[in-house]
C-alpha cells in the first residue's frame, strides 16, 4: 500500500508539472474569497457554471464537521443532486445509488432486498443510511429495505463516503455512510406534486404520489415531503439458494406510507420522520411458503434541537431525539404448512442526547468536538423473549466523547479526528481518522486514513452465546484518490 501511494503521488507530480508548465492553471471558485479585485473582474461573464462545478463545489457535510466542498472534503466522497436526479429520470433510490461506484442490490431474507458495497454484503449494520442528520437503520438487526422506499422528490442531495464514517457518525458506518439531505422550505416556496407509474406484463410496478411544500417567513421555516406509494417488485420466477421457487407477481408487494415534517424558528428546529414500509414475502427458511405473508417495516423519529451562536467563531448544538423502530413484523397466524413461519413483534427506541460545539479561533483552523449519549430499549410482544436474557424487555447505554479539528495551511488541509464509544453491550471501540486534501492547479490529492466498527445490533447481541459479550466487528482503511477537473 505504501509503495503503491508513492507511485500514485510522483505520478501525479510529474504530470502536474507538465500540465503546469504549458497552461494556465484554473481558479477553483470555492476560492474566491481569496482573489483580488483585478482576478475577480477578468473572470467576469467568462461561462455559466457547467454542472460538474457545481458537484464540486455543492457544500458536503456528511464527512466533516464544517461544510466543504469536493475537492477538499476528506474523504472520498459521491455527490448527486436533486438536478442529477431529475436528468438520470431515476424513479427509485436503488437507481440514484447505484450510480456510485461499489454500490450493488441483492436479496436478503424474507425477500428484502438490501446494499452491497465493494462487494461485501452490507446489510447488517455495515452502511448507515442518514436522512436528514438521522440513521434509520432499523434497532432490532441495523438492516435497511429497498425498493420503492424512498421518496425522490424530497431530496436535496444524496452525499456517500465511500469509506468509513465511524469517527463521526458511530457504529453503523464501517463501509460507508448514505446521507440524504431533504429541501428546505425556502428551496420549495410553495407546492409541488408528482406522481409516477410504471407497467409490467401482467402487473403495475409502481403508483406513486410525491407532495412537497414548503416556505420561509422572516425567521420562521416549514416544509413537508409526503409519499403514498403502491409497488410490486417484480413478475418474474424467484429461486432461492435451495432451488425453491415462486413467481413474484402478486407476491412481492412494495407499499409505503411516509411523511417528512421540518419547523424551524431562530435557533429552534423540529422534525418528524414517518415511515410506514410494508412488503409481503413468499421467501421462507429453506422452503418457498405456500402464500404471501405481510411483513412490515415501521420507523417514527421525533427531534428537537437549539443552535446558540455565541461569537461568529463559536457555535454551539445540543439536540434530543427519539428513534422507535418495528421491523421485520408479522403479525398473523400462518397456515400449518407454513408452521416454521412465526409471529415476530418487535419495539425499539433510541433515546439520544448529543452536545456539540464548533469553533473557528482563525480561518485556518476549525475545531468540532461532542458528547453522544444514547439508550436502546427494546420489547418483545406475544409471549417471545430474548434468546440470552430470555426476557422480553432488555436496555443498553452508549457513551460516545468525539472530536475533530480541520487545519488548513499553504501546503495542505488536514484532518486529524476520532470518536471513542463505551457502551453496557459491547465494551469500548475507539476510531481514529486522518486525512490530508491537496490541491494543484486542476488536479486534487487526497489521502485519508480511517478505523471503523460495526456495533452489534439488539438481535445480534442476543444471538452471543450465553455469558460471552458480543464484540464489535473492527475495520481498518487506507484510501489515496487522485483526480483532475
Amino acid at each position: 500500500m505504501r509503495r503503491i501511494f508513492q507511485i500514485l503521488t510522483v505520478l501525479l507530480l510529474m504530470v502536474a508539472r507538465d500540465t503546469l508548465a504549458q497552461t494556465k492553471a484554473v481558479t477553483d471558485s470555492s476560492d474566491l474569497g481569496e482573489m483580488s479585485l483585478e482576478e475577480l473582474s477578468n473572470m467576469k461573464s467568462r461561462y455559466k457554471a457547467t454542472s460538474m462545478e457545481k458537484s464540486i463545489n455543492v457544500a458536503i457535510e456528511a464527512a466533516s464537521a464544517k461544510p466543504l466542498n469536493l475537492r477538499k472534503t476528506p474523504s472520498v466522497v459521491s455527490v448527486i443532486t436533486d438536478e442529477d436526479i431529475e436528468r438520470s429520470g431515476a424513479n427509485d433510490l436503488m437507481v440514484v445509488l447505484r450510480m456510485v461506484p461499489g454500490i450493488e442490490f441483492n436479496v436478503d431474507v424474507e425477500g428484502v432486498v438490501s446494499i452491497s458495497f465493494r462487494g461485501m454484503w452490507a446489510n447488517e449494520g455495515n452502511i448507515a443510511l442518514r436522512i436528514d442528520g438521522h440513521e434509520v437503520n432499523d434497532i432490532a438487526y441495523a438492516s435497511l429495505q429497498f425498493g420503492n422506499h424512498y421518496s425522490l422528490a424530497h431530496i436535496k442531495k444524496v452525499e456517500v463516503i465511500r469509506g468509513p464514517g465511524s469517527a463521526l457518525h458511530g457504529g453503523c458506518a464501517e463501509y460507508a455512510v448514505i446521507s440524504i439531505t431533504t429541501k428546505k422550505g425556502s428551496e420549495i416556496n410553495g407546492v409541488q406534486a408528482t406522481a409516477t407509474g410504471g407497467e409490467m406484463n401482467g402487473i403495475y410496478s409502481r403508483r406513486n404520489i410525491e407532495v412537497i411544500a414548503g416556505g420561509k417567513k422572516k425567521d420562521f421555516e416549514w416544509s413537508v415531503g409526503g409519499m403514498v406509494a403502491r409497488g410490486n417488485r417484480s413478475n418474474k420466477t424467484y429461486t432461492d439458494a435451495e432451488g425453491n421457487s415462486f413467481g413474484m407477481a402478486g407476491n412481492a408487494r412494495l407499499d409505503n406510507d411516509a411523511l417528512n415534517a421540518a419547523v424551524q424558528y431562530k435557533g429552534w428546529s423540529a422534525r418528524f420522520i414517518f415511515d410506514n414500509y410494508r412488503t409481503t414475502n413468499r421467501d421462507g427458511d429453506y422452503i418457498a411458503l405456500s402464500r404471501p405473508y405481510p411483513l412490515d417495516f415501521r420507523t417514527i423519529v421525533t427531534d428537537v434541537r437549539h443552535i446558540r451562536q455565541w461569537t461568529k467563531k463559536m457555535q454551539t448544538v445540543v439536540r434530543l431525539d427519539n428513534r422507535q423502530s418495528q421491523p421485520w413484523i408479522f403479525k398473523g397466524t400462518p397456515d400449518p404448512v407454513d408452521s416454521n413461519y412465526g409471529t415476530y413483534l418487535f419495539t425499539g427506541n433510541r433515546y439520544r442526547g448529543n452536545a456539540a460545539i464548533f469553533w473557528e479561533p482563525d480561518y485556518r483552523v476549525t475545531v468540532n468536538a461532542g458528547f453522544e449519549v444514547y439508550n436502546d430499549r427494546a420489547l418483545l410482544e406475544s409471549g417471545s423473549v430474548f434468546r440470552k436474557d430470555s426476557t422480553n424487555t432488555i436496555g443498553y447505554m452508549n457513551y460516545a466523547p468525539y472530536g475533530q479539528v480541520l487545519i488548513r495551511s499553504p501546503f495542505a488541509n488536514f484532518v486529524v479526528g476520532g470518536r471513542y464509544d463505551v457502551s453496557s453491550a459491547f465494551g469500548s471501540a475507539f476510531n481514529p481518522r486522518l486525512g490530508l486534501t491537496r490541491r494543484l492547479g486542476i488536479f486534487n490529492l487526497k489521502a485519508m486514513y480511517g478505523s471503523s466498527f460495526r456495533a452489534p445490533a439488539i438481535e445480534s447481541i442476543q444471538s452471543a452465546i450465553t455469558g460471552d459479550m458480543l464484540k464489535p466487528e473492527r475495520a481498518h482503511t487506507m484510501e489515496v484518490e487522485a483526480s483532475a477537473t
